[in-house]
């Protein structure tokens, strides 16, 4: 779900333009190493030109989104998935080659030129519960693979009742081990304002108040302020999108299916959503481009949907 309608496409189109020339901030001095890597293993190549050597595919980057772990998932809530199911996906991004990238990594292929391994995947979590560190953490760390954690910044350390929210203890363990790239969900505008996303209802002014708040939280805690902000329920117009580059966010994801590639728009970046229902060959499916349609036998019914 997104919204395109206080600002005519020619804010959108400068925003972005001004953005995918911006320079790729390096990372935080003092920062904790990337654990090791798995070998990454070459893409195949796609065919041969006529006269011509073999030719690789476009490099294609899969950035998963996960929310919630729970043991108990019933399947009933697309944003909970078994942590079984998980570590599942995370063995076989770690036996096909995969490496896990962070958000720098992704800036500076999109707006540098960087280069990035043979097999990258982006793995990121919404919202920062606790299941974050409880299920996923240790997993990440059994096959070597990082995550990119989107923090709501209002909901650290609580404790609403039905999900615990990760503290800021549990995010500087994952950020020191090098497992943890932290970056924006906004501090405290993932809710609804009469059915609209309070995202788009804001100003301005309001919108950039909230990410100085989230900053300020980072800062407070020894990390540098986010480069990269995940929209809350995928919801964005032409003001938002204003608003978090003039912030300076290099880097912004949507909840619109797809694989980043070189000429994605860099604010408007399409993510895989992974669902409790989604078979574990459309995984492989969308993780690689495939079509589960044709991977799958027999076809997966409904494996995809929102």
């Amino acid at each position: 779900m997104h919204y395109m309608s206080r600002k005519g496409m020619a804010i959108l189109l400068t925003v972005l333009g001004l953005a995918a020339f911006s320079a790729v901030a390096p990372p935080p001095t003092g920062a904790a190493p990337a654990p090791s890597a798995h070998a990454a293993t070459p893409a195949p190549a796609s065919g041969r030109a006529v006269g011509g050597p073999a030719t690789a595919p476009p490099q294609r980057v899969p950035v998963l989104l996960y929310h919630h772990l729970d043991p108990g998932a019933d399947g009933t809530n697309g944003a909970i998935i078994t942590p079984a199911a998980f570590e599942a996906q995370m063995a076989w991004l770690a036996e096909h080659g995969y490496t896990a990238i962070d958000t720098r990594d992704l800036a500076a292929w999109l707006l540098a030129g960087g280069s990035l391994p043979a097999r990258p995947v982006l793995i990121t979590f919404d919202d920062g519960y606790r299941s974050v560190y409880q299920y996923a953490y240790p997993v990440l760390r059994k096959y070597g693979l990082k995550m990119t954690l989107f923090l709501t910044g209002s909901k650290v350390g609580t404790r609403p009742g039905l999900y615990d929210y990760i503290t800021w203890d549990e995010i500087r363990e994952m950020r020191e081990a090098g497992y943890l790239d932290l970056q924006s969900h906004t501090f405290n505008a993932h809710y609804f304002v009469s059915g609209q996303a309070v995202l788009t209802a804001w100003d301005r002014e309001q919108i950039r108040a909230d990410s100085a708040q989230l900053a300020r939280a980072f800062q407070e805690h020894g990390i540098a302020p986010p480069k990269a902000y995940a929209y809350p329920y995928g919801a964005y117009d032409a003001e938002v999108i204003e608003a978090i580059a003039a912030d300076g966010f290099q880097l912004g994801f949507t909840v619109a299916r797809g694989l980043v590639e070189r000429g994605s728009a860099p604010l408007m970046l399409p993510r895989l959503t992974v669902y409790p229902w989604t078979p574990f060959c459309a995984f492989q499916a969308m993780v690689t481009g495939a079509d589960p349609a044709v991977t799958c036998s027999p076809p997966p019914s409904g494996a995809l949907r929102p």
